[in-house]
């Protein structure tokens, strides 16, 4: 599976990287993104480069809602997820 990661706050970006370090078992590509104007240029060259997409809602610019919008018309069968880890605690992962 291959996911997409996106959130401008560099503490969030590590926390999801480490959550995602921890999963074994599963054939998983992660990138990971501070801004959604990163994420666009490479959907603009790329028709369906990830299977899902982990998104920070509120972001300067194309906010996470709004990236989600748009590669959803593209891409049938995305799932893109709301960013909200910050508010898991480290426990439950």
């Amino acid at each position: 599976m291959r996911i997409a990661v996106c959130d401008d706050n560099p503490k969030e970006l590590e926390r999801i990287k480490g959550c995602f370090c921890r999963i074994q078992g599963y054939d998983l590509v992660c990138s990971y993104f501070d801004s959604t104007s990163t994420v666009m240029e490479i959907l603009k060259t790329e028709n369906s480069p990830y299977d899902l997409y982990i998104l920070d809602i509120e972001m300067p610019g194309m906010n996470g809602l709004k990236l989600a919008k748009y590669q959803g018309k593209r891409q049938q069968g995305v799932v893109c997820v709301p960013d909200q880890l910050h508010q898991i605690h480290e426990g439950c992962i």
